[in-house]
C-alpha cells in the first residue's frame, strides 16, 4: 500500500515539471514506461521507494490521465488515485471474506470426512462382531477370528485364548495350610536318610 505523503511528493514533482519527457509522445506510453520516466531521474533511495510503493498505482493513473486528457490533470489523477485506493480496499476485504469462506468449507468437509470414516469404522466393527458370532459353532475358527479381531481393533501386543472346561476335576488339590505341606516334605526328606 502507499501513503498519502508519497502521493503528495509525486504530485509535487509532477507540478514542478521535473518529470522527464519520454522519447515517445505521452499518448503512446505504457504505464510502466511512464512510471520509469517519472522516477528514473530522481536521485537516491526515494526512487526505489516510489517505484515499490506507488509505482503501479501511479503508472496506471498517469496512463488513464493521458488517455482521458482532462482539463485539470492533477485533479483527475488525484480522484483516480482515491478511487484506486478504495478499489484496493474493497478487493482486500473481498479476498479476506472469500478466504474465510474457503476455510469454513474446508473445516466442514474435514468434519464430514471424519464423521464418515468414524461411521465406516463402526460399521466394520459391527460386521466383524456379527461374523464372530457366526463362527461360534467351530471353536478353533472362533478363537482364530477373535484373536485376529482383537489385534485389528485394539492396541494389544498379544492375545491369549484358553479353553476352560467346567466339568473336569483337577488332578491336584491345594493344601489347607501351605506351610504344613512344606514341613511334611522336609520331614520325609530327613526321615529317609535315617
Amino acid at each position: 500500500m502507499f501513503s498519502v505523503d508519497s502521493l503528495i511528493d509525486v504530485a509535487a514533482v509532477i507540478r514542478r515539471n521535473d518529470v522527464p519527457c519520454c522519447v515517445h509522445p505521452l499518448s503512446h506510453c505504457t504505464p510502466s514506461v511512464l512510471a520509469k520516466s517519472i522516477c528514473c531521474h530522481m536521485p537516491g533511495h526515494e526512487t526505489t521507494f516510489l517505484v515499490d510503493t506507488v509505482g503501479d498505482a501511479l503508472s496506471k493513473g498517469v496512463a488513464a490521465m493521458v488517455a482521458a486528457q482532462p482539463a485539470d490533470p492533477v485533479e483527475y489523477l488525484a480522484e483516480w488515485l482515491l478511487r484506486y485506493v478504495e478499489g484496493e480496499k474493497q478487493q482486500v476485504t473481498y479476498l479476506k471474506a472469500k478466504k474465510q469462506q474457503v476455510d469454513q468449507e474446508k473445516r466442514r468437509l474435514a468434519q464430514a470426512l471424519e464423521e464418515n470414516e468414524r461411521q465406516e469404522a463402526e460399521s466394520a466393527r459391527k460386521a466383524a462382531t456379527d461374523g464372530l458370532a457366526a463362527t461360534a459353532a467351530d471353536p478353533l475358527t472362533l478363537w482364530q477370528t477373535a484373536v485376529r479381531l482383537v489385534k485389528m481393533y485394539t492396541t494389544a501386543a498379544g492375545v491369549y485364548v484358553a479353553n476352560i472346561v467346567d466339568d473336569e476335576e483337577l488332578d491336584w488339590t491345594a493344601p489347607d495350610d501351605p506351610e504344613a505341606d512344606v514341613e511334611t516334605d522336609d520331614a520325609a526328606d530327613t526321615g529317609a536318610g535315617v
